[in-house]
């Protein structure tokens, strides 16, 4: 008996922990989350009809969370589909704007640190270059509820841009360990997530181009129905399966929250402002993201007033 009570409070500490894991409520339509901004901001901008969201069910320990609708639409879809990144690539660092770990363990010269932000900022845009890619070709291809849904996942990234700003796991964990700051949840990152993503929202059609861009339009503007994505159906379109299972659990029981890694936060963020003008910006982000490497990005960025920090 009190191994099953030991089992169960080691079972009751990982679903706690799980919960706060996430960034800006990874799974739920609370306000804040992914989810809730998500829908809020296509509303806003776009007038699109949706629905509201019915819990079903909860995932335990994890968390993920299935919903239905009364009728899901265009805006349920994107919102609905921002969750995907946190469910399927929890492993993988620059679809959460985030920079792979690096030593902590003593101070790096500015050569190491300059070299550590180009690769974290050059996997980030490649990401979000090929995405927006992607999802022009399904839209001017008319496949539109295919475009939809990876449009929304890629969201995800964009949103998490206003959370994270490059910081490592071992940052975000030792922020809140050390200076009461959890950047998924902090007020004031909320508010500016709020008002960026509006405003990228709003950039979008002109981003897509003038082939995808009126046919997202339609799209995210029309009344009509849409079947819900099944998780097989998310598997194959990500081309992998939801490794959360896995990392979620490696996050919160083996990613240290040591103060030594804040020791260079300030070297290594993200100048995200330029960055934000980058990723509204069709044309440039294309041009970007077929760079040949991290240093030719580099220097790319800095003609558009990048400001490497860790190089002054």
């Amino acid at each position: 008996m009190i191994r099953i009570a030991r089992i169960a409070a080691g079972v009751s500490a990982l679903t706690f922990a799980c919960a706060s894991a996430w960034s800006f409520e990874g799974f739920s339509d609370a306000p804040g989350s992914h989810m809730e901004t998500m829908k809020t901001a296509l509303v806003a901008v776009y007038r699109a009809p949706s629905s509201r969201p019915v819990l079903v069910k909860t995932m335990p320990v994890f968390g993920l969370k299935t919903y239905e609708w009364e009728a899901y639409r265009a805006a349920d879809l994107l919102s609905d589909a921002s969750r995907d990144i946190d469910s399927h690539f929890f492993g993988i660092l620059y679809p959460h704007a985030q920079t792979k770990s690096f030593p902590y363990s003593r101070p790096l010269d500015a050569v190491r640190l300059r070299a550590i932000e180009e690769e974290a900022l050059f996997d980030y845009v490649v990401h979000m270059g090929t995405w927006i890619d992607r999802v022009r070709r399904g839209f001017a291809a008319g496949d539109d509820r295919e475009a939809g849904y990876l449009l929304g996942v890629l969201a995800h990234s964009y949103q998490d841009l206003w959370a994270h700003r490059g910081i490592t796991n071992e940052m975000h964990k030792a922020l809140l360990a050390h200076e009461g700051i959890d950047v998924d949840r902090d007020s004031g990152r909320v508010l500016e997530m709020r008002e960026r993503l509006s405003a990228w929202l709003a950039d979008l059609p002109a981003i897509l181009g003038p082939e995808a861009g009126p046919a997202f339009l339609a799209f995210l503007r029309s009344d009509a129905e849409i079947a819900p994505f099944p998780e097989s159906e998310r598997k194959k379109l990500l081309g992998r399966g939801r490794d959360i299972f896995v990392h979620g659990i490696g996050f919160v029981l083996f990613t240290s929250s040591s103060v030594n890694s804040l020791r260079h936060r300030a070297d290594i963020e993200w100048d995200v402002d330029v960055l934000d003008g980058l990723l509204r910006d069709g044309e440039a982000l294309d041009a970007a993201s077929r760079l040949s490497g991290p240093a030719e990005l580099a220097a790319f960025l800095e003609a558009r007033g990048y400001d490497f920090r860790a190089s002054e």
